[in-house]
């Protein structure tokens, strides 16, 4: 899942202290006298190499996740770092490096992250050792690496908070999906029991009155026998009424499905998800409508997990007595597909109901779901 890199905090805070760094080294620079003076321009295309590779860095991420391309970024600007401390003895400098720390959480592992650190750290030690001629380089590094630390640590406890909340979000968005079918399901339900109470209780008694007029009439003669005639007809116009309101509530009525899918993809972080349901699609199953909001919410998880893409598109739609659902994105995949829980679960959701699920993984992760029409009702 992507991270919030997008808050406007981080990038100021980071520009702010690119801005320091970068104009007190010009001002050492300066005061240096000749022999640096004359690398001004050096100096400087690194210094502005080295914000351009972050920047270029956090826009990676915010657009495709953790790609191939971002880490080789994210490399590149530790290797500048490197080379402006071997070439230029600025005290400071491995503040750019405890700026860099704070983006590793966003693209490796804990692990990684602290094999990183310790290879900064080391990094550090051999130019001071070496390039810069310090009598003793090893508190100085050992200063700075606790800063590095607990940049790394800062970073990592934010990307988990991160991580925390946008999946308390992805289940609230499914329970605000479920929560809306089973209300359909609910008042569809309360129709269902009206109209047969209606049928077996009203619908009984009118017909036992329909047939005693019925037989008072043949008993009756004179003007009782009009009487008898005419509440026997308006008996039957009242039964026929019922007959119809039971018939009208029991008239299948269409899950939302569509509004379900709505909320269920609404603000997904990182990802922009285009929704197509057919407009006057009718699904009245309920195991149906559930299946299909499981189906979405286990591959909108999945691409933000793992496909590394910005785009998704979900289409649902009835073709030929068929109900069918296709889901993909950008991201990209391979073409053999080895399908976890997730998917494991969602095919077994989608059998169970007779129909069929079937995956392709190339060039994009693609989902098709078909249902039978026999399965809707």
């Amino acid at each position: 899942m992507k991270a919030n890199l997008d808050n406007r905090l981080f990038p100021l805070a980071a520009l702010f202290t690119w801005s320091v760094v970068f104009g007190l080294g010009m001002l050492l620079m300066k005061d240096a006298g000749t022999p640096y003076n004359e690398r001004m321009t050096e100096f400087v295309l690194l210094q502005v190499s080295f914000l351009g590779l972050m920047v270029a860095s956090v826009k990676e991420h915010m657009a495709h996740g953790r790609r191939w391309q971002g880490y080789l970024i994210l490399l590149f600007a530790i290797a500048v770092v490197f080379v402006l401390g071997w070439r230029f003895p600025i005290s400071f400098l491995p503040i750019y490096s405890i700026m860099w720390m704070t983006l590793l959480p966003f693209y490796f592992g804990t692990r990684s992250s602290l094999g990183l650190l310790l290879a900064t750290v080391v990094g550090w030690y051999l130019i001071q050792r070496f390039g810069w001629d310090s009598q003793d380089p090893l508190i100085e590094v050992l200063l700075y690496g606790t800063f590095h630390l607990f940049a790394l640590f800062s970073s990592l406890t934010a990307r988990k908070a991160e991580d925390a909340t946008q999946h308390a979000r992805e289940l609230n968005r499914g329970l605000l999906a479920t929560q809306q079918l089973l209300a359909d399901a609910a008042k569809e339900n309360e129709r269902t029991r009206i109209s047969r109470d209606l049928h077996d209780q009203l619908g009984h008694h009118m017909t036992a009155l329909a047939i005693n007029l019925q037989v008072a009439s043949r008993l009756a003669d004179g003007e009782v026998k009009n009487k008898v005639d005419q509440c026997h007809e308006l008996s039957k116009q009242l039964l026929s009424d019922v007959r119809k309101a039971v018939s009208t509530l029991r008239e299948h009525k269409s899950l939302d499905v569509g509004g379900a899918l709505q909320r269920l993809v609404e603000d997904v972080p990182g990802l922009n998800v285009h929704l197509e349901v057919e407009p006057g699609l009718v699904v009245t199953n309920v195991s149906i409508s559930e299946a299909i909001v499981r189906c979405v919410q286990e591959a909108v998880t999945n691409t933000l997990r793992h496909a590394r893409a910005s785009e998704s598109w979900i289409r649902l739609w009835q073709d030929r007595g068929v109900l069918r659902l296709e889901i993909k994105d950008n991201g990209r995949a391979s073409e053999h597909i080895t399908p976890g829980n997730g998917l494991a679960g969602m095919r077994e959701r989608i059998e169970k109901l007779n129909g069929r699920l079937t995956l392709t993984g190339s060039p994009s992760f693609t989902i098709d779901v078909e249902l039978p029409q026999g399965a809707l009702t």
